[in-house]
């Protein structure tokens, strides 16, 4: 989808709810809808970068990077899967 399609996007709240952000809204000069919509985008966009993104400090990132450098020797159930796995190669070759 295009970013300049539009879509539809309906639903009901409570009567409290509607006179908060219509007042808030009216606050802003905004309509209804604009306010809502853009909210909710804003509170989707925290939301996603919060559980998408990894945010570490300077000494988690360090620990980070040397686990990640640390060459793990192979153990035997490793060791018995490679082995398969070529087996399995050499045989479909």
């Amino acid at each position: 989808m295009k970013s300049t399609e539009l879509e539809r996007f309906d639903g009901k709240i409570p009567r409290h709810q509607k006179e908060t952000i219509r007042e808030a809204s009216a606050l802003m000069g905004e309509s209804m809808a604009g306010f809502v919509f853009s909210a909710a985008y804003e509170r989707a966009q925290e939301i996603l970068e919060r559980e998408k993104v990894w945010k570490l400090s300077a000494s988690q990132s360090r620990a980070f990077v040397e686990a990640c450098l640390k060459a793990a020797k192979p153990n035997a159930a490793l060791k018995k899967a490679k082995e398969a796995h070529r087996k399995l190669i050499q045989s479909d070759a």
